[in-house]
């Protein structure tokens, strides 16, 4: 009775539940004597029971042979869709989260175009293993030009990849239509952005996930955020979350708060540790992070290499020894240079994107309990 109190929601027409929420309810209605329930409530308990039942298949045009785990996170993510529920796929980092999600957009595109949101660092990830694991899948980065034409000519079999820093700009174009699904990478990127998770929560989709290689549900007030992409609503409002859960929850004074909103939001969030499908692993995996430069970086290179040039073409061709090792210097030192800027020059101050997202890498293996030997061969 108290976990049902926790989860419910008290306006002036009484005593609600969300309708995701309903599994905690029948619990309740199972051990009670005196409970009643119409057809519309039983209709939808047996939706949810039907879950199980259904079976998705791999599509046949996936050219990746999945592991069980991976099949496994298939065909949740299938079922979770197939009753148009949100669902986060919170697997361990180096576990195949994409190639996972991958199998579901070659699913769903058959039904309308889809559109993934991630980090500019991993665009180009997501377009390298589409056209990998699903050439039929049509995968379209979102460039600086045409943007306009290349939303609106979105149709079945296209897969739109944006970067979460491009939706300041294109937020309308995207938000004005609706897409078979949505898939957000790295999706604790909207947990402290309101101007990006307003955008977001104002995508229309069928079906929606999030993908995430960090333990989300030890984040009470991320989860919030995470839901309400995924599932509008289901969680109530911010501040009705606070007070029933954050709260009470940072506090360590309620276990029903904890109990309950870990019952709630358990169906949705699906996360395996390597340390539990090692068998299934390989020996190595690898994984090429492309990082994009900011247009600082960009323009500090651009005029790096044009001095380069101006350079090597100052020497006469006559001098041939001393010409390849200039070009050997100049080339090294531009390597420098996207390394991080102030190697060249100690009085600039841009930030580096690389170790931005160097240190982003580093958060997720510490959140995972990972260890890590790190090489840089490029100042080396």
């Amino acid at each position: 009775m108290q976990e049902l109190k926790k989860a419910a929601r008290i306006d002036e027409k009484g005593q609600s539940i969300h309708k995701l929420g309903a599994p905690l309810l029948q619990e309740f209605v199972d051990n009670s004597t005196n409970s009643k329930t119409d057809n519309y409530w039983q209709t939808h308990i047996n939706k949810i029971n039907s879950t199980n039942n259904y079976d998705p298949k791999i599509p046949h045009n996936l050219q990746a042979e999945l592991r069980p785990y991976q099949i496994e996170g298939f065909k949740w993510l299938a079922r979770l869709s197939n009753l148009g529920f949100g669902a986060c796929l919170a697997d361990d980092m180096g576990l195949g989260k994409t190639v996972q999600t991958i199998a579901l957009l070659l699913e769903q595109a058959v039904q309308g175009a889809c559109l993934v949101v991630a980090p500019a660092s991993v665009c180009y990830v997501w377009q390298e293993e589409c056209q990998k694991f699903a050439p039929s899948l049509k995968c379209i980065i979102l460039g600086s030009n045409n943007r306009e034409e290349q939303i609106a000519a979105l149709t079945k079999m296209d897969v739109l990849i944006c970067s979460y820093g491009l939706l300041y700009q294109v937020g309308e174009l995207l938000t004005s239509r609706q897409f078979q699904v949505i898939v957000l990478d790295e999706a604790q990127a909207i947990k402290n952005n309101t101007k990006r998770f307003k955008i977001i929560t104002e995508l229309q989709a069928v079906n929606r996930i999030a993908l995430s290689g960090t333990p989300i549900e030890n984040r009470t007030e991320e989860l919030w955020n995470l839901f309400e992409f995924l599932n509008p609503g289901f969680l109530g409002s911010r501040q009705l979350f606070q007070e029933k859960y954050t709260k009470p929850i940072e506090r360590g004074t309620d276990v029903i708060a904890r109990n309950t909103l870990k019952r709630l939001i358990q169906p949705f969030i699906l996360r395996r540790m390597k340390s539990k499908v090692l068998d299934e692993l390989p020996s190595k995996t690898e994984q090429t992070i492309f990082i994009e430069p900011s247009d600082e970086e960009k323009n500090f290179y651009e005029a790096l290499r044009r001095e380069s040039l101006e350079r090597i073409s100052s020497i006469s061709d006559a001098d041939s020894a001393k010409k390849r090792f200039s070009i050997l210097a100049e080339i090294t030192k531009l390597r420098r240079a996207c390394c991080d800027c102030s190697l060249i020059n100690n009085d600039i101050e841009i930030p580096n994107s690389k170790l931005e997202a160097f240190d982003e890498i580093v958060q997720e293996l510490k959140e995972n309990n990972h260890r890590a030997l790190v090489f840089n061969m490029s100042i080396i």
